[in-house]
């Protein structure tokens, strides 16, 4: 199977699974968001996160030139905003970086379906302009910093990861989204 037979074949079932199962709607109902037009065309409307967003658009490109009568729009909201979309069905499918908590599946009026579509890294980004070379930090050390357990760039702890590596005493600013964001929950959860 060629590799454009696997996009197609997968933008299909995720678009078809996530169109139809997830929209909370069941079989035969009208929906609030996705719409027809005379023509026969059917639009479907999704909103989440950020990260898979260019791809969701190359699958929609490639999906849009074999299917002409389907047409989907996918806003980059946040994984947040998506799963509340879904929910409130201002969306016929939503993306997140992570799964819908236990009681937001319970409020949901229908059953609600989580469907991998893509898979990424998140990286911790520093900026320190006297450390040439990368510096490495466990998954303690990461997690000391976000809860402020680490506060300073020499902290023993960092030290201990880094041996040899002259670090500055400077004060750590941890930076993260506010809002509901998939890559927030990947350090909280």
């Amino acid at each position: 199977m060629s590799f454009k037979s696997i996009i197609f074949y997968s933008l299909f079932f995720i678009v078809a699974a996530l169109g139809f199962a997830c929209s909370g709607q069941k079989m035969g109902e009208q929906g609030t968001t996705s719409t027809s037009t005379a023509g026969g065309v059917q639009n479907l409307q999704g909103s989440g996160a950020t990260f898979p967003k260019p791809i969701y658009e190359k699958w929609v490109s490639e999906f849009g030139k074999i299917n002409p009568n389907l047409k989907i729009d996918y806003q980059a909201t946040g994984s947040g905003a998506g799963q509340k979309a879904l929910l409130s069905k201002t969306a016929d499918f939503g993306a997140s970086d992570d799964p819908m908590s236990d009681d937001d599946l319970k409020s949901a009026s229908s059953e609600v379906l989580h469907i991998p579509t893509v898979l990424g890294a998140v990286v911790i980004t520093y900026n320190l302009p006297s450390i040439t070379q990368p510096l490495k930090l466990s998954g303690q050390t990461i997690a000391d910093i976000y809860l402020g357990n680490i506060k300073k760039w020499n902290d023993e702890r960092i030290a201990k990861d880094n041996p040899g590596v002259a670090l500055p005493a400077a004060d750590i600013l941890p930076v993260y989204r506010a809002d509901s964001s998939g890559t927030s929950a990947v350090f909280t959860d």
